[in-house]
C-alpha cells in the first residue's frame, strides 16, 4: 500500500515544518514497525538454530529472553509513538492545520472508524 501525504493549510500561509514534522513522525512509526517485523524473525530462528545445533533447550534461553524483552520494548514504543500520532493530530486541529496521512481511512479512536469497513473481530472472539 502506498501511503500518500497531504498538507492543507487552512490559509495561504504553508508551514514547512509541520509538513516535515509530519514526514519525520510517518518514518519513525515505519522503521519502528520495520524494526518489530525483524526482531520477529530472529525470533522465529533462534528455536531452529537451537535445535539444527542439536543443543539442550536450556543453552539460549538467555538469548530467547532478552529478544522477546526487546520485542516487548519496542511494542511499547509503537504505542508511544502513536500516541504521539494522535496528541499532534489534536494539535494540528487546534491550529486550523489539516494533516491527512496515508490512505486516509478512519483509524479506532475515529468517530467514523468502523463505518463502511468489514466487521472488526477481536482476536479473542476469534480463537
Amino acid at each position: 500500500m502506498t501511503q500518500m501525504l497531504h498538507t492543507i493549510p487552512t490559509d495561504a500561509v504553508a508551514m514547512p515544518a509541520a509538513e516535515e514534522l509530519t514526514n519525520t513522525l510517518r518514518a519513525f512509526e515505519q522503521a519502528i514497525d520495520d524494526s518489530f517485523a525483524l526482531g520477529g524473525r530472529l525470533a522465529a530462528l533462534l528455536p531452529a538454530a537451537r535445535s539444527e545445533a542439536r543443543l539442550s533447550a536450556v543453552v539460549g534461553q538467555g538469548v530467547f529472553d532478552r529478544v522477546c524483552q526487546a520485542l516487548t520494548a519496542m511494542g511499547e514504543a509503537r504505542g508511544h509513538a502513536v500516541a504521539s500520532h494522535r496528541l499532534l493530530d489534536k494539535i494540528n486541529q487546534q491550529v486550523g492545520y489539516v494533516v491527512a496521512y496515508g490512505d486516509e481511512q478512519p483509524k479506532p479512536g475515529d468517530d467514523n472508524y468502523g463505518r463502511n469497513s468489514a466487521s472488526i473481530v477481536s482476536i479473542r472472539d476469534a480463537a
